[in-house]
């Protein structure tokens, strides 16, 4: 998948950090065999696409500062906000399931080097859907991800204390 949007880092030692996203990941569900299928080894696979605006609000502080390099440790909540899926006909969403907003949680580390910005972080969130394949369950855990991100700051002289 991929994001892009927007970030605003206030403070100076101890900061707040507030992005909004617009996040679209695609996956491929392999749920095994059909009785057809199962003489010529071919699985049942399925891509589910998703599309969400993701709104992390992160808390962090400074590890190391320099003129030109800063290492950060930031934690916090990330509320994401489901605006769709695609996928073919034999993937059936389960209505009751459905979820407008998703709760999780972001850490990681952070680094500014001149004016950019790279973040390294781990996401745990509820997933928006449950989907069902031929009467199996995908996505019932929490989804776990690691992301990399790069980032070019467009106000790095205006910093807000």
């Amino acid at each position: 998948g991929f994001d892009v949007g927007l970030m605003l880092h206030a403070g100076y030692r101890f900061y707040a950090q507030v992005e909004t996203n617009y996040h679209f990941v695609s996956s491929l569900a392999e749920i095994g065999q059909s009785i057809e299928d199962k003489w010529n080894g071919t699985p049942i696979q399925q891509e589910i696409t998703q599309h969400s605006i993701n709104v992390p609000i992160m808390a962090g502080v400074k590890l190391v500062e320099t003129k030109n390099f800063n290492l950060r440790l930031m934690v916090g909540p990330t509320f994401n906000f489901n605006l769709g899926k695609d996928g073919d006909l034999q993937t059936e969403m389960v209505d009751s399931q459905k979820r407008i907003c998703s709760i999780g949680l972001d850490c990681g580390l952070g680094m500014d080097v001149w004016v950019f910005s790279i973040d390294a972080r781990y996401r745990l969130i509820q997933p928006s859907y449950e989907y069902k394949i031929n009467e199996v369950t995908l996505n019932s855990s929490p989804i776990n991800s690691f992301e990399v991100s790069l980032g070019w700051k467009f106000f790095d002289k205006t910093k807000i204390r």
